[in-house]
């Protein structure tokens, strides 16, 4: 599997462009030259309308670049600044509104929202679990099920159900890349805001060995000095191991 990855950060917004050309589905990867499916991502809007701007910036373009309408888009949480992202201020929605501004096309039915620290679970975030698209899979996590103030035990429980979709995918021998989207990043940062991502890390781990995951998150608060390891993205190919 090749991933081509293109990363803009303006202030505390993050996006990220994927062009997938999963191996499995390339009868001929000297041939294949274009990508199955284009996905967005951004994080963070914690910048209020700044953020939003910024997005819909960046958003313009990678559309004057030539790109055209992505096929998914994954956003990381936080959508304001507030402590719960209410109806009476769905950041989600600002999102979706400038979506459809640049791309009119899009199918809004692809698009997943994580659920983010200053995010309430509301009707405008998008369920923990699995996600299945035509040329990509995707587990999502979210805020309430995956951070330190929730003790060990129900980060063991979310690891049990990410390890089941994972089973299940090498059974039916499902080889699509595999996106994991959190809100909080699997390695520690200066908050700590991960204590028992080492639970989530073996399971990864030990499916990395069967599958082509690229997990990807936002909140990261480590003053950049773990750059080295790909920022917010990281992708595991088979048989590698996520060192952290």
């Amino acid at each position: 599997m090749k991933i081509k990855k293109t990363i803009s950060i303006v202030c505390v917004l993050i996006m990220v462009l994927l062009n997938l050309q999963p191996a499995a589905y390339a009868v001929d990867s000297a041939v294949q030259t274009q990508p199955f499916a284009t996905v967005f991502t951004a994080s963070d809007f914690q910048g209020g309308s700044k953020a939003f701007t910024n997005f819909e910036t960046m958003l313009a373009t990678l559309k004057e670049a030539g790109y055209h309408t992505p096929d998914g888009i994954f956003f990381g949480g936080d959508y304001s600044d507030s402590s719960a992202n209410t109806d009476a201020n769905p950041g989600t929605t600002k999102a979706k509104n400038i979506l459809m501004a640049e791309f009119p096309e899009f199918n809004m039915n692809n698009a997943l929202f994580v659920q983010g620290n200053h995010d309430a679970a509301n009707g405008y975030i998008t369920e923990t679990g699995a996600y299945e698209f035509p040329y990509y899979n995707v587990y999502q996590i979210n805020e309430d099920d995956y951070s330190s103030g929730h003790g060990s035990s129900l980060v063991t429980a979310t690891a049990a159900k990410l390890e089941d979709y994972m089973e299940y995918l090498v059974l039916t021998g499902d080889r699509k890349p595999l996106f994991i989207i959190t809100h909080v990043p699997l390695h520690a940062s200066t908050r700590c805001d991960n204590d028992y991502s080492k639970i989530l890390f073996d399971v990864i781990n030990e499916y990395g060995k069967m599958l082509d995951i690229v997990f990807m998150f936002g909140h990261n608060h480590s003053s950049k000095y773990d750059d080295y390891i790909g920022g917010s993205v990281n992708y595991i190919a088979k048989n590698e191991t996520m060192l952290v």
